[in-house]
């Protein structure tokens, strides 16, 4: 603003005191750089000597903006010498709108052809400026620090020498050619040194048109750093009061060539000469809410493990190329990081940052080492390839070989990003007693034990997995307090053809195999989005049962799950079991038996509670939903609702009921069932749950059942609701004989029908026979 207000006064100042000649008019242009308009005052000239004022203003394409004020005296020395001295200021903006200002001398010399000028320019004022486009980390003292970006104002100096020959055509003028250097810097460490060049044609007169009117036209180039950058520019000046001659005019004027040698424009630069770069002070950095301690690259043939050692905790390492280790084990609070990968570095003013490993993508080969027998399958792992530590991470990496790909035990908050583990003998990874554990972007292939094995623990994270052809289990999940998956596939499970190896007993109640997932223990856990195809069991979810002594007691529950927008194709047995969970909730199910030739229930919930199904297809499948009361648990099947379910193409029945008891069923569709729509099998000696009691069908449809909509064998009480079956043999069947137990014993306000018919034990006897 000073400046400004300067320039003003100083321009006020000269229109007044200008004696001799009114003020030139110039117009100007410089590609790149800006477009103005400058004013020139000639407010003492004589034959020998000249003092020139000049208020300049321009503005480039992005708006920013360039104001000048300069004073130059000139005079003509013996032997034919002409030296100049001059001043000057100048505010300018850099390409984002900040603000700097200098000032400065000049100084020429001219005579015949040679010409030399040389300026220095001293920034004023605000020298600095934040500059957030520049922000960067660097590598310094063993570790990664934060520079903030800044433009600087530069002091420097320029120069140049050359020669300028006259030539008469077209009006007259001259052409000059000129070369030279200039080296400006920043306390803060920029520089800007470089050479130049510059050729220029003037013409006067404009081509004999206007007396004392120049037309400047150039190109100038400069380089710096190992790069030219070129230039065009051109000006047009006018003077806008008396116009000289050639010869030497009235009152003594001077000649015009000896004019234009006092008169002529300071070659200089009049915006401030700036450098943007991450010039600021060195900062601390922290890497997952911690300091971020040492920091090293490993290439392939360096030892990876001394790398590892070398930053120690808190450490950060960009591993790049191909490692071959008998297991590596993370420092706490240490990040390790293939080629590709990269982390988020936040600096102590809150910035963050990415600093990326442009390296080669990063393999670590396991070495298969043992203890114990010599069976590796069976034997005790020495090490995993990589042991995670307390606050550690892993991002990038392709492991392969070894015992187990990813191992933690004990620990507390493990990341690991965007890794691909193949062909180990045992799981590929393997968690213990692990706490806040976030995975994402994981795919695993041919493991000989488990994808994702984990036991106890908390808060376990999963986010986009791939699992194909695991020797056991895609994911094993026991005791877990806080889990989620979602975004995963499971493809190419081990697929168990032997029903006494492979179906599940309640002898045996904790055991399946080769499940999609297999959980037992688990609280608070979700799945989400998930699909399977080609699995022995999709889902095994169970509470922790004891059966020392044939007790049977749950002693750990498993409550409180959810799966939704679940996908199951080509299940050999169960798609979905449940036993013993209290609290499953299902949604956007779809599960796809029907290519299968042989294959066991879609769904079993067995001695569960609080669960509920929600828009789900499901389809082929011995029986499609199946709610057992399971021998010797001490719980039973209670407390349920399913809504909104297609059933198709079972071998056997669409919904299949043993003891249960407060479930409900609304909109159901089953088609096509290979039986029965419904069948419900009460307990008429005691021993597995009783009769069936409280259901309620609302809206269900049978269409097509094979031979009945609805079967009754055994005892049910207050069943309700209404049930239309089409396209059937028989609306209901019912076993009455005498050992059966058979009978619908409905109180006053428990009332079912099908197709219309009020159903009671009485009417069981009109159904058709089940055989």
């Amino acid at each position: 603003m000073t400046l400004r207000l300067t320039a003003l006064s100083g321009l006020s100042f000269l229109l007044t005191s200008t004696a001799l000649f009114a003020a030139d008019l110039q117009l100007y242009h410089e590609e790149g750089l800006s477009t103005g308009i400058a004013l020139s005052f000639p407010f003492a000239i004589e034959e020998n000597r000249a003092t020139i004022a000049r208020l300049s203003y321009g503005r480039d394409e992005d708006h920013n903006t360039q104001l000048s004020i300069e004073a130059m005296r000139r005079m003509t020395l013996a032997h034919g010498w002409t030296v100049g001295v001059g001043v000057f200021a100048d505010s300018s903006t850099d390409d984002i709108g900040n603000r700097f200002s200098q000032v400065g001398m000049s100084g020429d010399l001219q005579r015949g052809i040679f010409q030399a000028n040389l300026n220095a320019y001293l920034p004023v004022g605000t020298k600095s400026h934040a500059d957030a486009r520049y922000d960067a980390l660097a590598e310094m003292d063993g570790t990664i620090r934060f520079k903030g970006g800044r433009s600087l104002a530069l002091r420097g100096l320029d120069a140049e020498l050359g020669a300028r020959f006259a030539f008469s055509a077209l009006g007259g003028g001259s052409f000059g050619l000129f070369g030279g250097g200039f080296t400006f810097e920043h306390s803060d460490g920029a520089s800007y040194d470089g050479t130049s060049a510059r050729a220029e044609l003037e013409l006067e007169n404009l081509f004999g048109t206007y007396p004392g009117a120049l037309v400047r036209a150039g190109v100038r180039a400069e380089r710096a750093a190992g790069r030219t950058d070129s230039r065009a520019y051109v000006s047009l000046s006018i003077p806008l009061g008396a116009k000289p001659t050639k010869a030497t005019g009235e009152n003594g004027r001077p000649r015009a060539s000896s004019l234009n040698r006092l008169t002529r424009d300071t070659l200089r630069r009049r915006r401030v000469t700036t450098r943007a770069g991450a010039y600021g002070a060195a900062e601390a950095v922290t890497l997952s809410g911690q300091a971020l301690g040492g920091f090293t690259r490993a290439s392939e043939g360096d030892n990876l493990q001394d790398a590892l050692n070398t930053t120690g905790a808190n450490g950060l390492v960009f591993a790049s190329g191909s490692f071959t280790t008998a297991g590596l084990t993370l420092a706490n609070g240490q990040t390790l990081v293939g080629g590709g990968g990269a982390v988020t570095l936040q600096a102590t003013n809150g910035r963050q940052m990415v600093l990326a490993n442009s390296g080669a993508a990063t393999t670590i080969q396991g070495q298969a080492v043992t203890s114990g027998s010599a069976d590796a399958t069976n034997a005790e792992p020495v090490s995993a390839i990589l042991t995670m530590a307390n606050d550690s991470t892993a991002r990038h990496l392709t492991l392969t070989g070894g015992v187990q790909g990813i191992a933690a035990h004990g620990v507390d908050t493990v990341t690991v990003s965007d890794i691909h583990i193949s062909d180990t003998l045992d799981d590929a990874v393997h968690l213990t007693d692990v706490s806040n554990a976030s995975f994402s972007k994981i795919s695993i292939d041919n493991a000989g034990g488990n994808g994702f094995a984990a036991t106890g623990g908390s808060d376990i994270a999963i986010s986009g997995a791939s699992i194909a052809a695991p020797g056991e289990n895609g994911f094993e999940l026991r005791n877990i307090d806080g889990f989620s998956l979602q975004d995963a596939h499971l493809s190419d499970m081990a697929i168990c053809e032997d029903n006494t190896l492979c179906e599940f007993s309640v002898y045996n109640p904790n055991s399946v195999p080769n499940s999609g997932v297999n959980a037992i223990g688990l609280t608070n856990a979700s799945f989400n989005n998930i699909r399977m195809d080609d699995v022995t069991y999709g889902f095994f979810l169970a509470s922790e049962i004891n059966t020392a002594d044939y007790d049977y007691t749950i002693t750990r529950a498993s409550t409180d799950l959810s799966l939704n927008n679940i996908t199951i194709t080509n299940s050999r047995r169960e798609a979905i079991l449940a036993v013993g969970v209290d609290g499953l909730d299902m949604t956007h199910v779809t599960l796809d038996n029907s290519a299968q030739d042989h294959d066991m229930d879609l769904v079993v919930i067995q001695s569960s509670g609080r669960v509920t199904m929600e828009n789900a297809t499901l389809s082929g499948g011995i029986n499609g939903l199946m709610l057992v009361d399971a021998l010797r648990l001490e719980s039973i099947t209670e407390d349920m609702r399913f809504s909104d379910i297609t059933i198709s193409d079972t071998g056997r029945a669409g919904i299949f009921l043993n003891p249960i008891r407060n479930v409900n069923f609304e909109n159901i569709t089953v088609s096509n069932a290979g039986t029965h729509g419904i069948f419900m099998l009460g307990d008429s000696w005691g021993y597995n749950g009783g009769p069936i009691t409280d259901v309620k069908f609302t809206d269900v449809t049978i269409d097509n059942a094979a031979t009945a909509g609805v079967n009754f064998y055994g005892p049910a009480t207050n069943v309700s609701g209404n049930v239309t079956v089409l396209n059937t043999p028989a609306d209901c069947s019912a076993d009455t004989g005498s050992w059966s137990g058979t009978a619908l014993d409905n109180d006053a306000s428990h009332t079912l029908t099908i197709n219309g018919t009020v159903m009671g034990t009485d009417t069981l006897a009109e159904c058709a026979s089940p055989y």
